[in-house]
């Protein structure tokens, strides 16, 4: 079985005072929030309709969920608020939430997503303050105790998820056209503590299938859905000239993003599909039946381009390695 060497030294950096400022703002800001808000549901209560009431319950909890998961605040005033929270749709990206409200008694509470189409989240709202006080903590001011150093590990680049050659398999190879693709699923096993992980390279197995060599095979990571097969949302993509290929199967190593703050426990899909030239544009290779297949791998194909995959089979695995970072600690 073939390895590839993994490194584990450090890189370990501080949280920064800024870090901890914007923080510490944060929880303020929630807490204004909660006593800005019940003043539409007071509003509410006087005005009777129990539509209202609802309206103003649901407002509340709208913003004091998402600013109480709020990562950083990109905008702060005292009637609009823009705070960036952990991924939501599956694509490894942080969303933006942005709620304002203009000032005029009467006017909306507003939110928008991802810099969307402003939503009415609260109709009639006549105060909405989110003026607060802040105050400056020192870094290490945390669980650890006064003064004890908070930090955060991040690996060296290193192997995430591999197959390579198991005991008693047979190598298969499927070929790559404009309708035929493969993929692999893949969800790492990270170590304890793990926070967050990135993804910069991949490898899988390759060469050339037939002259001219014109052909251009595209690499994906994408999100996968509940059944494990890829979904139509690209996350990262190169590609790979047929002519640089061998004509013997050998590895073939691209840089691929990178994807970073991806969230432990979650798996991914590498595609490998047509990306243009003549009918085939290469083969790659995949291993069926070996005895001691790796958990959490699953290999599938396609033969209509992407509109169907295959049931995914822990009985097959192309030959691939996911190289990367993981982060681990911090406050």
């Amino acid at each position: 079985m073939n390895t590839t060497p993994q490194r584990t030294s450090a890189l370990r950096r501080g949280h920064t005072l800024m870090e901890v400022l914007i923080s510490t703002a944060i929880v303020s800001i929630v807490l204004g929030a909660v006593v800005s808000t019940m003043v539409v549901a007071a509003r509410a209560v006087d005005d009777a309709p129990a539509k209202a009431v609802s309206q103003a319950g649901d407002a509340t909890n709208d913003v004091t969920t998402d600013l109480s998961l709020a990562r950083s605040v990109t905008e702060r005033s005292e009637h609009a608020i823009t705070v960036s929270v952990p991924d939501r749709d599956g694509d490894g990206q942080s969303e933006t939430i942005r709620y304002s409200w203009s000032g005029t008694a009467g006017d909306p509470l507003l939110r928008e997503y991802n810099g969307g189409a402003a939503r009415v989240v609260a109709q009639d709202v006549h105060k909405f303050d989110l003026s607060y006080l802040t105050t400056t903590v020192q870094p290490g001011d945390g669980p650890a105790g006064p003064g004890a150093a908070q930090t955060e590990t991040e690996s060296d680049e290193m192997v995430l998820m591999h197959h390579d050659n198991a005991p008693g398999g047979s190598m298969k190879e499927q070929k790559i056209k404009s309708t035929r693709w493969c993929a692999q699923y893949f969800k790492p096993t990270l170590p304890d503590g793990a926070t967050t992980w990135k993804i910069t390279k991949v490898k899988f197995r390759a060469k050339k299938y037939k002259s001219p060599y014109d052909g251009v095979i595209a690499v994906q990571i994408r999100t996968a859905d509940g059944s494990l097969k890829p979904t139509t949302t690209v996350l990262a993509e190169t590609t790979v000239n047929e002519s640089s290929l061998s004509s013997g199967y050998a590895w073939v190593e691209v840089d691929i993003g990178p994807l970073e703050d991806l969230t432990p426990g979650t798996g991914y899909c590498l595609v490998l599909k047509y990306g243009s030239g003549t009918r085939y544009v290469g083969k790659v290779e995949y291993e069926k039946d070996a005895s001691d297949m790796p958990a959490d791998t699953h290999w599938m194909t396609t033969d209509n381009s992407g509109s169907s995959w295959s049931n995914p089979t822990n009985s097959r695995d192309m030959r691939f390695h996911v190289l990367g970072t993981v982060t681990t600690g911090g406050s």
